[in-house]
């Protein structure tokens, strides 16, 4: 089964009341503020169809320009922004694609502003969570942030058009000065069957 990294749930309206831009815009200064950070990482996906989960945990490092780089299981997903490979130990192999930044869990830089600029915006009731829901995104039917009191993204709900919904949280938040961009690129080890669909 291919694993998506990333992920919006089905609107409920009770949860939401007006329109709101403010919260996004708190959002969006605070990691224009940071250059990187790293966390711990849960994720947890549940088909609305046939109610089958998966669940899955690991590290993230993610630094501006939609670079980073998750650690899970027998894999590692990298990418320095354009090109993204996935590397499987377990078969010893690795694929290149370029990346599409939507339809990846982990572009924030995508979510928090190519997203939310063509998306309706709300906040949730409680006002602990903002709500994106995008007018033909392609691949995401809601988006859902929930945010700490420093406004740092702690949780990220995701359904998408299948009716799926990824439930990412993200623990152990770690503002770093910078990281350097190398640490975003693959490099290949001897004997990885390399399988590249740029």
């Amino acid at each position: 089964m291919k694993l998506k990294v990333f992920v919006v749930f089905i609107f409920t309206a009770f949860l939401c009341f007006a329109q709101d831009n403010t919260t996004l815009n708190n959002i969006r200064e605070k990691y224009n503020s940071i250059s990187a950070f790293s966390a711990n990482f849960t994720q947890k996906a549940k088909s609305l169809f046939n109610g089958k989960t998966f669940n899955v945990e690991g590290t993230i490092v993610y630094k501006k320009g939609n670079k980073f780089k998750l650690v899970f299981g027998n894999n590692e997903i990298i990418s320095d922004g354009n090109t993204i490979w996935n590397y499987d130990s377990r078969r010893n192999r690795v694929v290149i694609n370029t990346l599409d930044e939507q339809n990846s869990v982990f572009t924030l830089d995508y979510f928090l502003y190519g997203m939310a600029d063509k998306s309706e915006i709300f906040v949730s009731k409680d006002k602990s969570s903002l709500i994106m829901v995008p007018d033909n995104d392609g691949y995401f039917s809601k988006l859902e942030f929930y945010f700490d009191k420093e406004w740092l993204i702690t949780k990220i709900i995701l359904t998408d058009l299948s009716e799926i919904n990824y439930n990412i949280n993200l623990n152990n938040v770690k503002i770093l000065d910078d990281v350097d961009d190398s640490k975003f690129v693959y490099v290949n080890k001897d004997g990885v069957e390399v399988v590249d669909f740029r």
